[in-house]
């Protein structure tokens, strides 16, 4: 996490150079040690070198792809200086608090202000923030707020890079299961299947369609490998987030399938 006490510039610089110089590292390193090995060490090595020094080319050329941007792209940005050092500093400060295990609500309040009001050039760095402010506020039971950067996210989403855009369809499926917008449940659920999903986020959208439909036993048996799969979750804040939502889940379910009433309107929402 960025240090405000310290010039931000030169620490998210650090940041983007790392990838390439250690690929860099690697690859020269592995080149002349594997050049001096007559043996099938040496070949891996030189194997490997060839690889490294290849993954540093492709990142250290300033390069856009699928709204992706190389690390070449990236330091020229910063060298640039201006909006987009402090952007990203913002956006890699809630990363951090998330990353250390600090939940979506605790979240500093003005730094998410400042995200949900972004206005960046580059897309998906807007989207991201977006996407951030979204869980700060999901997880406060901010609902309008939720409503309204739901809303734009799913107008924005085809700017996000193909592959990565699939996590954010589930959240918009979760929050349209629990507005009954069937609709766009269907819409969403479709379009979040494959790409880079965080598994107890997957397993929560499963188990909260079998709670809707009253599949009281295949709800249970989910919401059981949702709480498996929060080990394997990267995202310690945002695993917090995911356990609560599992614990009020759980707790409609069993209160619904007792008294046989019908399913809540935002059993995901309900304390």
């Amino acid at each position: 996490t960025p240090d405000r006490n310290r010039p931000l510039q030169p620490q998210l610089m650090g940041l983007v150079v790392g990838g390439p110089l250690a690929s860099l590292l690697l690859g020269i390193g592995a080149v002349l040690i594997g050049s001096q090995l007559e043996n099938h060490l040496g070949g891996l090595l030189l194997l490997t070198g060839s690889i490294s020094l290849l993954i540093f080319l492709v990142t250290a050329l300033p390069f856009r792809s699928g709204g992706m941007q190389s690390d070449g792209w990236q330091l020229i940005e910063l060298l640039r200086g201006g909006a987009s050092v402090v952007e990203r500093q913002m956006i890699i400060e809630i990363m951090g608090y998330s990353l250390s295990g600090q939940r979506p609500r605790d979240w500093d309040r003005e730094t998410v202000r400042q995200l949900e009001q972004l206005e960046s050039r580059e897309p998906v760095r807007q989207i991201v923030a977006r996407l951030q402010a979204l869980y700060h506020a999901w997880d406060r039971e901010e609902m309008a707020r939720v409503e309204t950067l739901a809303a734009w996210l799913d107008q924005h989403l085809e700017e996000y890079p193909a592959g990565f855009r699939q996590a954010i369809h589930l959240e918009l499926a979760l929050l349209a299961l629990s507005s009954g917008r069937s609709g766009d449940v269907k819409r969403h659920v479709d379009a979040s299947k494959g790409g880079m999903v965080d598994p107890a986020r997957r397993q929560l959208l499963t188990a909260r369609l079998a709670f809707q439909e009253g599949q009281w036993e295949e709800c249970r048996r989910t919401i059981l490998a949702a709480r498996k799969a929060l080990a394997r979750g990267m995202d310690a804040g945002l695993n917090l987030l995911t356990a609560s939502q599992l614990d009020q889940l759980e707790a409609a379910a069993g209160l619904a399938e007792r008294t046989g009433a019908p399913p809540p309107d935002h059993p995901v929402e309900q304390k």
